[in-house]
């Protein structure tokens, strides 16, 4: 099957009113886990370099990625508890904004919003948890929360090289 990757701004008037959306669910989970944890969170990827494209041909829609901050610098909280409790909120929460409950995959947390007539995905908001911190070295290092699905087990994961290399990746494009 031949693609037809569309680009669509961050300005135009969909994307901004589900970003917009998206403003109000965190800022409600935000309340809702404000007595378990606080956390902050940033666009990444296509939204924040404003490079936002869709597959016209396929069913996926675009998406957003966003990078959770959990606040726990004690560890009073397990990578299990921080990623559970924001999914039961973001769940009270989104299905208000027209999203499916969140979906745990190895990675992130997704939700989407569907076009169940047309059996489509209009769009969907990745939620990854990571930590950035420097290391022994002086490096700049990020972990994330990684689910084994498996093994049923969450766990700080440090970022594979891959990771520390993507922006030499995105310039050479």
């Amino acid at each position: 099957m031949k693609h037809d990757y569309q680009f669509i701004s961050k300005h135009s008037p969909s994307v901004r009113n589900a970003y917009e959306n998206l403003q109000d669910i965190l800022n409600q989970v935000h309340r809702i886990l404000r007595n378990k944890y606080t956390f902050q969170h940033k666009p990444v990827g296509s939204y924040s370099r404003n490079m936002i494209t869709y597959d016209t041909k396929s069913n996926a829609g675009y998406d957003f990625d966003i990078n959770i901050y959990p606040n726990d610098e004690d560890n009073n909280l397990s990578p299990k508890e921080i990623k559970l409790l924001f999914k039961e909120a973001l769940d009270k929460i989104a299905s208000k904004y027209g999203y499916d409950y969140a979906e745990d995959s190895t990675r992130v947390l997704t939700i989407k919003v569907k076009d169940r007539k047309n059996s489509r995905v209009l769009h969907s908001v990745d939620f990854a948890f990571v930590n950035d911190y420097e290391d022994d070295e002086g490096y700049e290092c990020q972990e994330y929360i990684r689910f084994n699905k498996d093994h049923n087990r969450y766990s700080w994961t440090v970022q594979s090289d891959v990771f520390y290399m993507l922006p030499d990746r995105i310039i050479s494009l």
